[in-house]
C-alpha cells in the first residue's frame, strides 16, 4: 500500500507490488544484463568463478537461447476442423498464445537465479 500512496493512489493493485518493480526492471535491463553475462563467459576471467556460479550462468544463456528460438507451429489434426470465422485467425490466436507463453518462461528463470 506504501508505492500506491506514493504514486497518489488510494488503492493498491498488483503493479504497487515490491515484486512487481523488480520484475519490471528485469525486463527493462534484460538486453543489456544479457550482453554483459554474455561478455564475461567469453571472457579470459570466466575460468576463475567458482564452478557453481558458471553452472548457473551456462544454464540460464541455454535457456534464453532455447527460449529464443521461434516455436514451430502444430500442424492442425486430420479430421478436425478449426472453429472461428477462419482457420487463419485460429492460428492466430495459438501464436499469441504460445508468444505469452515463452515470455513468461525467460522471467521465471531470472527469478530463480537471483534466489
Amino acid at each position: 500500500m506504501e508505492n500506491a500512496k506514493a504514486a497518489g493512489k488510494t488503492k493498491a493493485s498488483g503493479k504497487h507490488l515490491p515484486q512487481q518493480a523488480k520484475i519490471s526492471a528485469f525486463k527493462k535491463h534484460s538486453g543489456s544484463m544479457h550482453e554483459v553475462i554474455s561478455r564475461l563467459q567469453e571472457s579470459e576471467m570466466y575460468v576463475l568463478l567458482p564452478d557453481d556460479i558458471k553452472e548457473r550462468i551456462d544454464g540460464l544463456l541455454k535457456a534464453i537461447d532455447k527460449d529464443s528460438k521461434p516455436k514451430e507451429a502444430k500442424a492442425p489434426k486430420a479430421g478436425k476442423k478449426a472453429k472461428g470465422k477462419g482457420a487463419g485467425e485460429a492460428q492466430g490466436v495459438n501464436a499469441q498464445e504460445t508468444a505469452s507463453e515463452g515470455a513468461a518462461e525467460p522471467e521465471d528463470a531470472l527469478q530463480g537465479a537471483l534466489v
